[in-house]
């Protein structure tokens, strides 16, 4: 019987597992289990539509947004509404690094250009190590 509880592999963890190794950022972690298994339970995995904001500027940043498939535009505006793009993110780019370390709002917003699968890295990951 303890045999087979060893052997046991929940699906959903190595779902997420999978999720975070297809992020350049945390390939660098492979060899260290007990760090990815710590992420992994504050990681929150979001499925966004084409069009829609995932945050708009002057927000507070509550999690650092790695992009796992789709495409993100951040976007500036201008005192008349006009939009400006000022980067277009691909798989594997993360979002809110600095506003998450730094306590600081977004000065952007960050928009769907696509179908989008991100996961968000909870603050509360940094504030419970």
């Amino acid at each position: 019987m303890k045999k087979k509880a060893l052997s046991y592999r929940d699906p959903w963890k190595c779902y997420k597992l999978l999720l975070l190794n297809q992020i350049d950022y945390f390939r660098n972690f492979e060899d260290n289990a007990a760090f990815l298994d710590q992420v992994h339970y504050h990681m929150e995995e979001e499925f966004i539509e084409k069009g829609a904001d995932v945050v708009c500027a002057g927000e507070a940043c509550s999690s650092i947004i790695f992009l796992v498939h789709g495409v993100l535009e951040l976007l500036i505006f201008d005192n008349d509404g006009n939009e400006f793009v000022l980067d277009v993110l691909k798989p594997g780019d993360i979002v809110g690094q600095y506003s998450v370390i730094f306590s600081e709002s977004f000065l952007f917003t960050v928009r769907t250009k696509s179908n989008a699968r991100i996961l968000h890295l909870r603050n509360s990951f940094f504030t419970s190590q």
